[in-house]
């Protein structure tokens, strides 16, 4: 037997060990030693497995799901697929995992300032979403502080967490610790928010109650809200010079919007009736506005005093209050039995006769709103009173 080398023993065994690879990968011979599939696998591989053309999409949508998380997961999805990804979890009602991808685009290194901003509002947005009002709050009152481009958005999630809360005090303070909210589209929002303030503490505080009404006057002359406050304001002081003053006032501003008073002359005329004597003669002063008609109208009518009251409706276009108020009058006056059926029937219209309707969303109600409980927009609902002819009819 020759003798070898140990250096050609190491050359033979490489040259051996290369053959095998060569071979195992030209013709895979190492799949003679896996476990070799069994009747009844290869009778399920076999038979054909039904699945609609939906379990397919679902699938599919899935695996580019689970593929576009690796991405995501492994910081190689970009900033805004991931904020698209984040907003399709949002949508289908997946909060927590658009939380998760908010907060890793929060603390992902290198984003820009406007980035790192966008991704923290929409997290604060996903807090809200879930019921995490207070971490929603610390990164709200966060943007707000750093005056960037999301900080009017950011303002606006702030008011409605307090608004659900009934903080007026802590909303108000949104506003003095950024003086230029205001002029970023928010006025409306800060008169509101005054006016809110100002009547939680007018009876314990009435003099910064005042105050605060007259912050909110100052801010928005259109705004019929401080006026309204003021006027209860002066109910609730019993100041009457003062009360006619400011009622005569908001007949020549806002005549067209009787309507925004009736609550609050019928409340008067209920828990204050003295004050009638000085609340009439300024309705009596303003007659040639069809709206104070009918309001004027309308107190009379629930005064007793159906024949003036009446009187006054007559003098209205027709609509379902002043059908309902002849109608009794003349059942009273006549003592005719169907006149008074018909009256008790349309008697619910004299509460409920005016219809409300966002201009912005086309909400509708029967009572008055200053703020639309569905698009949450400010002073949007305006009268509408033609639901009475199909009423009538």
């Amino acid at each position: 037997m020759p003798d070898f080398s140990w250096e050609q023993v190491l050359i033979v065994c490489a040259l051996m060990f290369s053959a095998g690879l060569w071979v195992q990968s030209r013709y895979h011979w190492l799949s003679y030693f896996r476990r070799r599939p069994s009747l009844a696998d290869l009778q399920a591989k076999a038979k054909p497995k039904p699945e609609s053309t939906a379990l397919k999409n679902k699938s599919t949508r899935l695996v580019a799901g689970r593929t576009i998380g690796d991405l995501h997961s492994q910081g190689d999805l970009s900033f805004q697929a991931s904020m698209d990804m984040a907003e399709a979890h949002r949508r289908q009602g997946d909060i927590q995992s658009a939380i998760e991808i908010h907060q890793s685009l929060y603390g992902r290194p290198g984003l820009s300032w406007e980035a790192l901003q966008q991704a923290q509002l929409e997290l604060a947005k996903d807090f809200y979403t879930a019921g995490i009002l207070g971490r929603a709050e610390d990164l709200f009152r966060s943007l707000i502080a750093q005056r960037g481009a999301y900080s009017t958005d950011a303002a606006r999630y702030l008011l409605k967490i307090y608004q659900q809360q009934k903080d007026w005090a802590a909303a108000v303070d949104v506003f003095a610790a950024d003086s230029n909210l205001a002029q970023t589209g928010l006025k409306l929002e800060q008169v509101h928010m005054l006016c809110e303030h100002a009547q939680h503490i007018a009876d314990t505080d009435p003099k910064k109650a005042r105050r605060l009404i007259a912050d909110a006057a100052a801010l928005n002359t259109d705004s019929r809200r401080p006026l309204i406050s003021s006027i209860r304001m002066a109910v609730m002081s019993g100041e009457g010079r003062e009360l006619n003053r400011l009622l005569q006032r908001y007949i020549e501003m806002h005549g067209d919007r009787m309507d925004l008073l009736r609550d609050l002359l019928y409340s008067v005329m209920v828990k204050k009736p003295d004050y009638l004597a000085r609340i009439l003669p300024v309705l009596q002063r303003n007659q040639a506005n069809p709206d104070v008609r009918l309001v004027h109208g309308e107190l009379l009518c629930r005064l007793g005093k159906m024949g003036e009251g009446v009187a006054l409706l007559d003098s209205v276009n027709a609509n379902g209050v002043t059908v309902a108020f002849q109608l009794e009058h003349l059942a009273r006056q006549n003592g005719q039995a169907p006149l008074d059926r018909i009256a008790r029937t349309l008697a619910p219209l004299k509460e409920r006769h005016w219809l409300y309707r966002c201009s912005h969303c086309g909400y509708e109600t029967s009572t008055h709103h200053w703020h639309c409980p569905q698009c949450d927009r400010w002073e949007t609902l305006g009268v509408s009173q033609g639901q009475f002819a199909n009423l009538l009819i």
